[in-house]
């Protein structure tokens, strides 16, 4: 556990409630639970990782009536809250800086001594902060993408966002000859967000841009250390 080593043992600890960022919960002092052995397991292997909160459950039935019975037999009043935070975000945060060769924020946790620290290319993308509300999903993503190529002192001339994604992924990947990771968060949240049917037609017009955009990672397996998405 991280966090604790760096506040006064009388002091009610920090937990990090609402902190998704790894490099904020680590700097500021608040504790962290280290997981950092699965976060090895899965940098180590690469590969394609989804990682999805489950949303329904109505197709299979799992026989749990013995606490239906409990309940109705007590009576009582009950508050049944569904989990929101499943820690995908964090995660992501994580995988972010350990490929970024951040090496000191992992001071004390299991991969400190595991991992040979570099800096690889990563493309990081959370569909929850990338303004699709604002304008079309396709000029938020292509924007998004141009902003990252920037980062990394890139100019591409794609038009559209899956050809600017594939570009990205062979540039990064000629510049540093090394593989690229990618790191996505909320992959489907501009179609979720539209499912209202008033606006269903806005979620079948993002869905066929975000379909285009993902195809791109078909073909680039060659460039790709580590593919990990979240939903």
């Amino acid at each position: 556990m991280r966090g604790t080593d760096r506040m006064d043992t009388a002091q009610t600890p920090k937990y990090p409630i609402g902190h998704q960022d790894f490099k904020k919960i680590i700097t500021e002092g608040f504790v962290y639970v280290d997981k950092t052995r699965y976060v090895h397991k899965l940098a180590e292997r690469g590969g394609y990782y989804f990682l999805s909160r489950p949303r329904r459950f109505g197709f299979v039935y799992v026989d749990k009536t013995r606490y239906v019975h409990k309940l109705a037999e007590r009576g009582g009043y009950y508050f049944l809250s569904r989990p929101r935070r499943f820690g995908k975000s964090l995660l992501i945060s994580t995988l972010y800086h350990l490929f970024k060769g951040e090496q000191a924020l992992f001071d004390g946790l299991y991969i400190r001594d595991q991992w040979t620290f570099q800096e690889y290319p990563v493309i990081r993308i959370s569909f929850s902060e990338i303004g699709y509300r604002e304008m079309p999903l396709d000029q938020a993503l292509q924007q998004t993408l141009d902003g990252i190529a920037t980062h990394y002192g890139l100019t591409l001339k794609a038009e559209t966002p899956s050809l600017t994604f594939k570009a990205l992924i062979r540039a990064l990947y000629e510049q540093y000859q090394q593989q690229v990771v990618i790191l996505i968060d909320e992959y489907d949240k501009p179609i979720i967000d539209y499912l209202d049917a008033e606006q269903l037609h806005q979620a079948k017009e993002n869905r066929d841009i975000l379909k285009s955009f993902y195809s791109v990672i078909k073909d680039a397996d060659a460039y790709l250390k580590l593919f990990f998405i979240t939903g």
